[in-house]
């Protein structure tokens, strides 16, 4: 499932969720390939979303395969979709 989120006047957050994680992708609301931060959540060793893991090597397989999922889900609502670098 695809949520989105606003942030701020110029971030749209788009949210996937696995059994295991969510991922969010803060993105400006008229480019998507231009990101603010990212968010990853290991909802199994950690079910209230309190740490974020997004920037711990240690997920680097985990985010890109989450990121993948994320743009094939958004990229029917946009014209196109870029992975993170």
């Amino acid at each position: 499932a695809l949520s989105m989120y606003p942030r701020r006047h110029d971030l749209l957050g788009y949210s996937v969720r696995s059994e295991d994680f969510r991922y969010t992708k803060w993105s400006m609301k008229d480019d998507f390939s231009k990101y603010d931060s990212l968010e990853l959540y290991d909802l199994k060793n950690d079910p209230h979303a309190s740490v974020n893991r997004a920037y711990d090597a240690e997920y680097a397989s985990d985010i890109k395969a989450l990121d993948q999922l994320l743009n094939t889900t958004v990229q029917g609502r946009r014209n196109k979709v870029y992975p993170i670098k």
